[in-house]
């Protein structure tokens, strides 16, 4: 069965065991598991929740999963523009012709078992073959093989051929020389029939107006690092296909990036978050809030960071980043983003 949205928006629905993570070479007998052993507690942030654009049209049957037809996908481009990886102290992360400028808050040295927060949803304006996207990374290992999970929402033409605002999965297990985004390769077990990664998002926030957002939780279970998205199971990576992930995190990072490719001989006009920096802060500048870090494996349950967060901004003329005051109802919680290209961002 497929859901044509439109000619150039199909959704599949696949039998749930001939998904493509069963192409897994350590995947090949793997049994599905369709919850958590624990659930987490329901979404209680009073927030208004977000749809996907596919549940308009129609639901998959009981016993599939619906997964995003993309056609001609240049998966080589796709992962040198995704390799500059997690902000790792330098001025900017250049690979592949693609610089990497990033506006983040680390929690470091630590072991990690997972993370919730909740993110502002914005269509920043993006140059056709550049990307944008707030998110978290879940990190373990050295850089040359480094190991991620990354969650969030990103504006990406090069794969998507639109402008769209999308959710999005990622994650590599050898320094981004493998792994994809969505379902693109094997390796994420889907069970939703709810959320499709890789789906436009909406509403979205609007610039002094009301702000809408998604809650990601990513938590490890009985081996599996599972993905909850507004309090639905979207399904889990199975640790087996990680090398340092197998076990913990030991760094976790929210926040903003965009690729810069310089086509003009300028600074990319690539917005990141609102396209407005930090400084104008509420409903006006993108906000992730309410960050949680899940310390104990095979618990659903997370705390307040109790470290201090070292601030990352790479190119703060174009970028920003200021961290809140911790307020009940947004817990800690940070403003990031900017303009791009400007008179002091040349």
């Amino acid at each position: 069965m497929s859901i044509w949205q439109s000619e150039d928006d199909v959704i599949d629905c696949i039998d749930i065991y001939q998904q493509p993570a069963f192409d897994h070479p350590l995947l090949k007998d793997h049994k599905i598991e369709m919850v958590p052993p624990q659930m987490l507690e329901p979404n209680a942030s009073g927030m208004p929740v977000f749809y996907q654009k596919w549940r308009k049209s129609e639901e998959c049957p009981e016993g599939t999963v619906p997964i995003k037809r993309l056609d001609e996908v240049d998966e080589e481009l796709i992962m040198k523009m995704k390799r500059g990886g997690p902000f790792n102290n330098v001025s900017f992360n250049s690979v592949d012709g693609f610089v990497h400028e990033y506006s983040t808050v680390r929690a470091e040295d630590g072991t990690y078992y997972g993370t919730k927060f909740a993110v502002t949803l914005w269509n920043p304006h993006v140059e056709p073959k550049e990307l944008s996207l707030g998110q978290t990374w879940l990190v373990a290992g050295p850089n040359e093989e480094i190991n991620t999970i990354e969650v969030g929402w990103l504006v990406l033409p090069p794969l998507f051929k639109d402008l769209n605002t999308r959710f999005f999965i990622f994650w590599t297990s050898n320094g981004y020389k493998n792994g994809c985004y969505n379902l693109l390769c094997p390796g994420f077990v889907q069970v939703s029939r709810k959320v499709i990664p890789g789906d436009v998002l909406a509403p979205l926030s609007k610039y002094g107006s009301k702000s809408y957002d998604i809650q990601i939780s990513v938590y490890k279970a009985k081996g599996n690092w599972w993905l909850e998205l507004g309090g639905e199971v979207v399904g889990y990576w199975p640790a087996k296909i990680f090398t340092h992930l197998s076990g913990s995190a030991n760094q976790v990072q929210w926040g903003g990036e965009i690729v810069n490719t310089r086509t003009n001989g300028h600074h990319t006009t690539t917005q990141m978050g609102s396209g407005h920096f930090a400084s104008e802060r509420y409903s006006k500048a993108a906000l992730f809030y309410n960050l949680q870090l899940n310390t104990i494996e095979d618990s659903p349950t997370f705390q307040r960071p109790r470290y201090v967060f070292p601030l990352s901004v790479s190119n703060g003329n174009c970028y920003s980043l200021l961290r809140a005051q911790y307020q009940k109802n947004f817990g800690d919680h940070f403003f990031y983003g900017g303009p791009g290209y400007s008179r002091s961002c040349p």
